[in-house]
C-alpha cells in the first residue's frame, strides 16, 4: 500500500498491490470513497504493508473521516542502521503466527 499527497493537502493517490496486480486510484478525483475500498481498508484479515504505511493510513483516515484503519499495518521501512536491508521476521510472525514456517511456506501463504 502506498499513498501520495502534496504537503498540506489531503491524500491524492492510492496504490494497492496484491501479487502481480496493481490498482492506482486517484483519490483527489473522488467525492466519496467507494464502499468496496472502505471495506477493504477496514478488513482485519488484510495486512496493509508499505514503507511509511502507518502515516499513509493516517492520511486515509483523514480522507475517509474514520478512525482505526492502522490496526493491521506493517511498516517495512528499514531503520537507518539497516543499510538497505529489511527484516521480514515481524511480517512472518504477523501473517503466520509463531509456527516456525520457512520462507517458502510463508511465500505460499
Amino acid at each position: 500500500l502506498d499513498v501520495e499527497w502534496v504537503r498540506g493537502r489531503p491524500a491524492s493517490l492510492l496504490q494497492l498491490s496484491c501479487g502481480s496486480e496493481c490498482l492506482v486510484l486517484r483519490l483527489s478525483q473522488m467525492a466519496i470513497p467507494p464502499p468496496a475500498l472502505q471495506l477493504l481498508l477496514h478488513e482485519d484479515r488484510v495486512l496493509k504493508v508499505g514503507v511509511g504505511v502507518h502515516h499513509d493510513m493516517e492520511r486515509l483516515e483523514s480522507w475517509l473521516r474514520i478512525a482505526a484503519l492502522r490496526d493491521r499495518t506493517l511498516d517495512i521501512a528499514p531503520p537507518p542502521s539497516a543499510r538497505g536491508g529489511v527484516d521480514i521476521a515481524p511480517l512472518a510472525l504477523s501473517v503466520c503466527g509463531p509456527g516456525g514456517l520457512g520462507l517458502s511456506q510463508i511465500a505460499w501463504r
